[in-house]
């Protein structure tokens, strides 16, 4: 059966990003895989040891974090669950690795933004797991309240959407919603163009030039509140990944509905 991989760390966030994969897969039929990350850097400090007592003890943490999250979406027992524990030093290595040996077809991650200059410099587990994975990245924004989507919001220019139709039809089949494909551009006296695309609504909408993109998106999506904003990304090299950040990064730190991160060279 395909998985849902959620990493857990215990925050508000994570448990938020549990509740809307469980959502997901109950609509979709996936599994979800609740994974945690014991930091062995940890037991190198203090120094301690992970022991069995504390594996067992997190465990049965994460299931009850799971029970609660059923309870209170009236999840079904028809929604299969399991808990992995894996022991490392990073967690996006963890998260990658532990994706590899499974039938995972989406990753979900809650994000706390970034506030902090070492969170600029350094990034965020999210942030870092969106820049490496070849999996799809479902990332849940702070303050999200889990909910049944209804639509797909696809962030695309108008010249790329055609290299992507097939895996625009395979969002469409798994999550079992429609999809509109939005391109944002500063369009003179108000010539808002719409059109189809191989059956996929496409529309030209308007861009405040004084803001980013970034920022434009976030704007335009803020009052979908029951929508994924999809956005397609490009595989960067490793100066590019050290001296600048992604739009799909940027807006992850911005949005305020759920944002599904793809890399394109891992598709069609």
């Amino acid at each position: 059966m395909s998985e849902i991989l959620v990493p857990f760390d215990h925050s508000e966030n994570a448990f938020v990003a549990l509740q809307q994969a469980l959502l997901i897969a109950q609509k979709s039929g996936c599994s979800v895989e609740v994974l945690h990350v014991l930091n062995i850097l940890v037991s190198r400090d203090y120094p301690i040891a992970w022991t069995a007592d504390d594996e067992e003890a997190i465990k049965e943490s994460l299931e009850t974090k799971i029970d609660a999250a059923r309870k209170i979406l009236g999840i079904s027992e028809d929604v299969s669950t399991t808990v992995v524990l894996q022991k490392g030093e990073r967690i996006v290595d963890e998260v990658l690795i532990r994706a590899a040996e499974s039938n995972v077809v989406l990753i979900v991650m809650g994000t706390h933004g970034v506030t902090g200059l070492v969170d600029r410099l350094m990034g965020t587990n999210t942030l870092d797991v969106i820049s490496a994975s070849t999996w799809p990245v479902l990332v849940i924004p702070s303050h999200w309240k889990p909910v049944e989507l209804n639509h797909l919001i696809l962030a695309i220019e108008l010249k790329d959407i055609f290299s992507v139709i097939e895996p625009i039809k395979d969002l469409q089949a798994f999550f079992k919603l429609p999809i509109r494909a939005v391109e944002f551009q500063v369009i003179e006296d108000g010539d808002i163009k719409n059109r189809v695309i191989e059956g996929i609504p496409f529309e030209s909408v308007s861009s405040n030039i004084e803001l980013s993109l970034s920022e434009n998106i976030r704007n335009y999506t803020q009052d979908y509140n029951d929508s994924i904003l999809v956005m397609f990304t490009h595989p960067r090299k490793l100066l590019q990944r050290i001296f600048s950040i992604s739009l799909t990064e940027n807006a992850a730190k911005l949005i305020t509905i759920p944002l599904l991160s793809i890399r394109k060279d891992t598709q069609g």
